[in-house]
């Protein structure tokens, strides 16, 4: 066996071996439920099932190859008999990673020229614990995906460049280099955030290639032209997912940019402790007394790696690599979601290739038995760490566990924890979690979860009562002022959800729901003619609303009647 083939089993076998707990581990209500188990296009005929895939996005994201592929997993799974088996989902997330971590050495193996470099380098990416988040979430495929096909969409053109250079491998230079452009498309249509590839290519090409650089950009130019209309339509499928937009001034921007990349440097030097939500929110974020100054410390990486550009080009490389995959995130920030974190480990996935160049670089180039400890130390450190942070990913209770200790203020960690003991019917100790997210964040859907937990365990009172001091602090919280409407129909308060249901209806006359209910409670007060309008708006929304129609025919005959009564009458 050769010293690259044992390098590259090395690193398959240690990649898998480190990452196989996650075999283990079930499916998380938080994002695989949304996203895998209660999918509906993944709940249908397969044919209708790739129609829907390929020509509408899905939870603000166009990822059709990702989730195809589920698609796949889910019917695989059908036929061993388990509506969903996490462990078919989660193998072929840590198939992905390790083919992954293998691109990483034979491209790094490459520009280095060396197996023992490549290996520590392919190892710096494969065990890096800001990747626990990508392979052991299963709903982070897409991710995984992605990465896996700029990879090797990458590597492809370094082998094309190679084989460039010798006239009697020209031809196969230009098919190689189509193969790179063909799984550029996969990666782009696996996760749309891969689109700045071509950066990514440039900065190689430049700096560790040290081609001139319009060699570089007239090789990685043609890419442009799949990048700009991918990142184009998933920018306008997020916006169109996402109507309450945020729309950040430019100097705001550039701060939460900074202080961005500042956390991602932070992450990359001491990957602890990590979860998958920070709550760092735009509003949190420019709260910190440093906010204004975080952005030092990305300019001063930069400003470092730039001062050693002559005795180090690679660092240059490694700088725009790690920064790159970021950008689409950081160019969304100003149509974030105002109680979104703006920060996420699986951020990092592809951008991990940039810590791994610069540290097969570094073996390579400055070697010494201390230097080689140092090295085999924090390779195995990392690999501690990374086997600790799977553990935390194994069960729902265990994850959120871990995500209120390292984010206390993590509403949407209350608000997973409660919803998940609520699907094994642990209903009152629920309600607990879902005050705390109600209270930090006391928004229309943490209010409404809460008080139809207390409906349901039958404190129906203190429901009504949490909405109306939620209504009291924020009225204008309509869809928490329809939920009281509703509760206090179903109570028998009758003139006070007429008064409820209206100011709701008269926010939205489009929701059905509310309109049907304002009726139902105006012919329980015997104002059956005051009914007829809120019934006409419910169809016009809903026009097969099949219990409007009915209550409709309902008080047209009873009024018939009355009338029919008043003129026969003595």
């Amino acid at each position: 066996m050769s010293h690259r083939t044992l390098a590259a089993v090395l690193v398959a076998l240690i990649t898998i071996g480190v990452f196989a707990g996650v075999l283990g581990h079930r499916f998380v209500t938080w994002g695989d439920r949304a996203r895998i188990l209660d999918a509906p296009d993944l709940q249908i005929p397969a044919r209708e099932a790739l129609a829907r895939i390929w020509t509408r996005p899905y939870l603000g994201c166009y990822a059709p190859v990702a989730r195809s592929a589920w698609l796949g997993l889910t019917a695989l799974s059908s036929a061993t008999g388990a509506s969903s088996d996490p462990m078919i989902f989660h193998a072929v997330s840590l198939l992905a990673h390790a083919l992954s971590a293998l691109l990483v050495f034979a491209g790094v193996r490459r520009l280095v020229e060396s197996e023992e470099a490549a290996l520590a380098g392919a190892l710096v990416f494969a065990l890096h614990p800001v990747q626990v988040e990508s392979v052991a979430w299963a709903a982070q495929l897409p991710r995984l995906l992605g990465g896996m096909f700029a990879l090797l969409a990458l590597w492809q053109y370094l082998v094309a460049i190679a084989e460039g250079h010798r006239r009697q491998t020209a031809l196969r230079a230009q098919v190689r280099y189509g193969v790179a452009t063909l799984c550029f498309a996969l990666a782009l249509l696996s996760d749309p955030a891969t689109a700045a590839l071509p950066l990514l290519a440039f900065a190689i090409d430049a700096w560790a290639l040290r081609r001139p650089w319009r060699m570089a950009l007239g090789a990685a130019a043609p890419w442009l032209l799949l990048a700009v209309p991918v990142a184009l339509a998933a920018g306008w499928a997020a916006h169109m997912t996402t109507p309450e937009t945020a729309h950040l001034a430019p100097w705001t921007w550039l701060l939460l940019a900074g202080d961005a990349l500042a956390f991602y440097l932070g992450k990359l030097a001491l990957p602890w402790p990590l979860a998958p939500d920070y709550a760092l929110t735009a509003q949190a974020i420019l709260a910190r007394p440093w906010a204004h100054f975080a952005w030092l410390a990305p300019v001063a990486v930069g400003v470092g790696i730039w001062q050693t550009r002559r005795r180090a080009p690679w660092l240059i490389a490694a700088g725009v690599i790690f920064a790159g995959p970021l950008l689409p995130s950081l160019a969304a920030l100003p149509f974030a979601k105002a109680d979104q974190s703006l920060v996420s480990d699986g951020a990092l996935y592809l951008g991990m290739l940039g810590p791994s160049l610069a540290f097969g670089f570094a073996v390579s180039e400055w070697r010494g038995r201390w230097l080689q400890i140092v090295y085999g130390a924090a390779l195995a450190g990392l690999a501690a760490l990374t086997v600790v942070q799977i553990a935390s990913w194994r069960s729902d209770e265990a994850l959120l566990a871990h995500t209120l200790t390292v984010t206390p203020t993590s509403w949407r960690a209350y608000g997973t924890l409660a919803a998940s003991l609520q699907a094994e019917g642990r209903a009152e100790e629920a309600i607990a979690y879902l005050e705390s997210a109600a209270r930090l964040h006391p928004t229309e859907d943490t209010q409404i979860a809460l008080a139809t937990a207390l409906a349901r365990t039958g404190r129906a009172d203190e429901a009504i009562a949490s909405l109306r001091a939620a209504l009291r602090r924020s009225p204008e919280l309509v869809a928490a002022r329809r939920q009281l409407g509703l509760m206090l129909s179903a109570s028998g308060a009758t003139a006070e959800a007429i008064e409820h249901l209206r100011a709701a209806v008269a926010a939205r006359p489009d929701d059905a729901l509310a309109q049907y209910t304002l009726a139902v409670e105006l012919v329980h007060a015997g104002r059956r003619e005051e009914a007829l309008e809120p019934l006409a708006a419910a169809l016009r929304a809903q026009p097969d609303y099949v219990d409007a129609r009915e209550l409709l025919a309902y008080v047209l005959g009873a009024m018939e009647r009355d009338a029919l009564v008043r003129d026969t009458g003595p």
